[in-house]
């Protein structure tokens, strides 16, 4: 093994400084100025075939801002809105509904106007004569072919589930797909790898592909070790519903974005993701899903 002398030594440390020196001085701080923050009207809203419209109005937050659960109801919601919403003959306005199951837990419900498959709904918000618009569509929906519960490879109790597709070769047939276990999950919650889909996936083909399950539910707050252990899978003995719906590309544009943005929210590096939205005066979005329902015994 080699050793350094004192001569080579006294280099070696000169030449250490020197970068260090060097180094320094090409440093220098960098400051970033952030832009300021808008304030703006946030929509979530919905609307399905044979159920009426749900619409949650919200304001938007500083990214760095603090917030809680109780300043969340305080100052986020809105809780003056007129929520109407029509499919140019008939109208509803929305009733301010309690909402337990979703965050925030306050949004507006509608009752008599049930959506329909083919039919154009037109949405208007007025907070305090601010007025907010959207346009949604139901499209058709489609049906799996079949779908079915397998085990993973080298467990005997935790698997996925296969469902197969024959899409149509259609280039506007966009996707979102939710699941839901019996009474486990509190609502229907989209897919964990990603929700959404476009016909570029399928290219009018016979597809089989797989669902994971999503732990972004109330319910695995109160059980962390679980959601991590099994996050991403169905357990045997699981009766799972699949609510796959049909969207329009605005919707899809939406939510395709979202789901860009949250995979990347603690990257440094990634690149940031502009989100569009179809909201008239505000941001979020105003969607119309063509519903199909399955639902899957896990044996």
């Amino acid at each position: 093994m080699k050793t350094l002398n004192k001569k080579n030594g006294y280099l070696v440390l000169m030449i250490i400084g020197f970068l260090s020196l060097l180094l320094e001085a090409c440093s220098k701080d960098v400051n970033i100025k952030l832009p300021a923050f808008t304030e703006s009207y946030v929509i979530d809203g919905e609307i399905e075939q044979g159920k009426p419209a749900m619409v949650f109005v919200t304001n938007n937050t500083p990214y760095f801002g603090t917030t809680d659960s109780i300043t969340m109801i305080q100052s986020i919601v809105v809780p003056n809105a007129i929520v109407t919403v029509s499919d140019g003959v008939n109208s509803e306005v929305l009733t301010k509904t309690f909402l337990p199951d979703y965050i925030p837990p306050i949004g507006y419900m509608g009752t008599s106007l049930l959506g329909e498959v083919g039919k154009t709904y037109n949405l208007t918000v007025n907070i305090e004569g601010k007025i907010l618009t959207a346009t949604t569509t139901i499209p058709a929906p489609v049906h799996y072919n079949s779908i079915y519960f397998k085990l993973q490879p080298n467990e005997d109790s935790t698997g996925m589930l296969w469902p197969t597709l024959s899409a149509p070769a259609d280039p506007e047939l966009y996707f979102r797909i939710f699941t839901k276990r019996g009474t486990k999950d509190r609502r229907y919650v989209p897919l964990r790898r990603g929700s959404v889909y476009n016909d570029a996936t399928f290219q009018g083909q016979t597809v089989t592909f797989s669902l994971s399950r999503s732990r972004a539910n109330l319910d695995n707050i109160t059980n962390i070790s679980f959601g991590f252990r099994f996050g991403g899978f169905f357990k045997l003995g699981d009766t799972i519903s699949v609510r796959t719906c049909t969207v329009d590309k605005s919707s899809y544009d939406f939510w395709k974005a979202m789901e860009q943005e949250k995979s990347t929210n603690n990257n440094p590096f990634a690149t940031p993701v502009s989100i569009p939205s179809n909201i008239n005066g505000g941001l979020g979005t105003w969607t119309g899903y063509g519903a199909d329902y399955e639902t899957v015994y896990a044996k």
